[in-house]
């Protein structure tokens, strides 16, 4: 029986933020974007309270509404450049995770088929445009898979597993724009942002070759 998992935006939130944190070079990257907003939020405080400063009371509302408006016009200029590096550090360091859109999951009769919307630089067009990348693996193909219990990070290995991306991220039109095999040693990870994950778990191990769940991917080829 097939089934589509109905996918979860706050839980992939809540897992991606949780494992993000603990990526190498993140939290430093988040401290300078945090000083940075702060400091624009102090100098934005200072500059009006430097104005009020010896004005007089018939001039104290004037004088406030000014420094407001000028620290107006002036402090959304280091919010607009945190923004900026916080995109690009964010798809960086929360790669490959990061740039998984509009992912669904569906366990058929034979496999698991798991796929996202990315965006990818065309030389064509000169821009970037938006594929449909799909993970497929038949049950009896699993060498390996894990669903990791503090990041909720599902692995999954096997040598006939197949990545395949498509032209139309509706996928409306099946032909294929790239397509190649999981190496032995190469594994397909993807946090399980879906419901009934308790049910999938379960139908999983029932499906797979004894001894392939809960294997961890330790990096050597399958069988050795």
């Amino acid at each position: 029986m097939n089934k589509k998992y109905p996918y979860q935006r706050s839980k992939k939130k809540k897992y991606y933020k949780k494992w993000r944190d603990g990526v190498p070079g993140w939290q430093k990257r988040k401290t300078i974007l945090n000083v940075v907003v702060l400091f624009a939020l102090v100098s934005w405080l200072l500059y009006i309270l430097w104005g009020v400063w010896g004005a007089a009371p018939e001039d104290l509302l004037i004088t406030v509404a000014g420094g407001f408006f000028i620290g107006l016009a002036i402090v959304p200029f280091p919010f607009f450049v945190c923004v900026a590096l916080y995109m690009r550090w964010n798809l960086k360091y929360g790669a490959p995770f990061s740039a998984m859109t509009k992912e669904f999951l569906l366990a058929t009769e034979y496999g698991l088929e798991y796929g996202y919307v990315r965006k990818v630089w065309n030389d064509w067009n000169m821009a970037e445009v938006n594929r449909r990348v799909v993970f497929r693996i038949r049950f009896a193909e699993i060498e390996f898979m894990d669903l990791d219990q503090d990041s909720n990070i599902c692995t999954i290995g096997g040598c006939r597993g197949r990545i395949t991306m498509y032209d139309d991220p509706a996928m409306q039109t099946y032909q294929p724009y790239n397509s190649y095999e999981l190496s032995p040693n190469e594994a397909f990870k993807f946090i399980f942002a879906f419901r009934d994950q308790e049910e999938f778990v379960e139908r999983v191990k029932n499906e797979v070759k004894e001894g392939a769940w809960g294997r961890k991917h330790d990096g050597h080829k399958l069988g050795t």
